[in-house]
C-alpha cells in the first residue's frame, strides 16, 4: 500500500518536474522572441541583418588577419555571433553576444564575451567589451571536457548578457549607458594629458569622449596585427 503510494507520488513528482522545465523554457523563449521583435522593430529588419552580416564579416576578417585578441579563435577556441543584438532607441549601438568554445583537452570552461556596435559619424564600428567564463561543471550530467553547445551558450548570453535590455517592456537606456560609458572605458571627469589614446587632447562633450574611446579601441585592434604581413581577404563567399 505504502509503496503504491509513493510510486504515485514520485511520478507526481517527474510530471511536476517536467512542467516546471516546460515553463522555464517557454518562458526563455518569450524573453528571447521579444528582445529580438523589439530590437527589429527599432532598427528595421533589413538593416538588422545588414549590420549582423558586417559584425560577422568583421569578426572573420579579424581572425584570420590574427589581429589582437582575435588570434585564439585561429589556434584554441572555435566561436559564434550570436544571433541577437540589441540595438538601442537612437539605432546607433548594439549590444551582442562572441560565444566561445575552447578547444584544448584540458579544457573545463567556456566563454562569452561581451561584443558591441556603434554608428559613428554613418559609419559602423565593432569591439570587444567584458569576457564571462561558463563553467562547464555548473551544467548538470555536462562532461567537463565536452564543450558546451551554442544553444548553451545561447541562453548563459540571455542570462548574463541581455537581461537588462528591456525594462517594462521599454528599451533600458540605462543600460546602454552602463555598457558604453562606465568608468572601464575611461573617466570623462578626470581627464589626463598624458592619456596615450588622446595624447592631451581634452573633450567637454561626454559622448564624443566615449566614442573617442571606443574607435581608439578599434585601432588598437588593427594596429596589433603584423603589419609585415599583407592583409589576407575573406574567402569570396565570406563577402557581403
Amino acid at each position: 500500500m505504502i509503496k503504491d503510494m509513493l510510486k504515485k507520488d514520485s511520478g507526481v513528482i517527474r510530471l511536476l518536474l517536467v512542467f516546471l522545465a516546460s515553463c522555464n523554457i517557454n518562458q526563455t523563449n518569450n524573453i528571447e522572441l521579444n528582445y529580438l521583435n523589439t530590437s527589429k522593430q527599432i532598427i528595421g529588419t533589413e538593416d538588422y541583418n545588414r549590420i549582423y552580416n558586417k559584425s560577422k564579416d568583421s569578426i572573420n576578417f579579424w581572425v584570420i588577419n590574427m589581429c589582437n585578441s582575435y588570434i585564439k579563435f585561429s589556434k584554441t577556441k572555435n566561436y559564434f555571433l550570436d544571433s541577437l543584438m540589441c540595438f538601442n532607441s537612437n539605432k546607433d549601438r548594439f549590444v551582442c553576444a562572441l560565444l566561445e568554445i575552447d578547444n584544448m583537452d584540458v579544457a573545463n570552461s567556456d566563454g562569452i564575451t561581451v561584443f558591441y556596435g556603434e554608428e559613428i559619424k554613418s559609419n559602423w564600428y565593432f569591439f570587444q567589451g567584458s569576457y564571462f567564463i561558463i563553467p562547464r561543471e555548473t551544467y548538470k550530467d555536462q562532461n567537463i571536457h565536452t564543450p558546451l553547445s551554442y544553444q548553451q551558450l545561447h541562453q548563459a548570453a540571455l542570462k548574463n548578457i541581455y537581461s537588462g535590455y528591456l525594462k517594462n517592456g521599454q528599451i533600458n537606456e540605462a543600460w546602454f549607458t552602463e555598457h558604453f560609458e562606465h568608468i572601464g572605458w575611461g573617466d570623462f571627469n578626470h581627464q589626463e594629458y598624458d592619456d596615450w589614446c588622446f595624447k592631451g587632447k581634452r573633450y567637454s562633450d561626454i559622448s564624443e569622449y566615449y566614442k573617442a574611446t571606443h574607435l581608439c579601441k578599434v585601432k588598437g585592434n588593427w594596429a596589433s596585427r603584423d603589419t609585415t604581413q599583407p592583409l589576407v581577404p575573406l574567402p569570396a563567399k565570406n563577402l557581403p
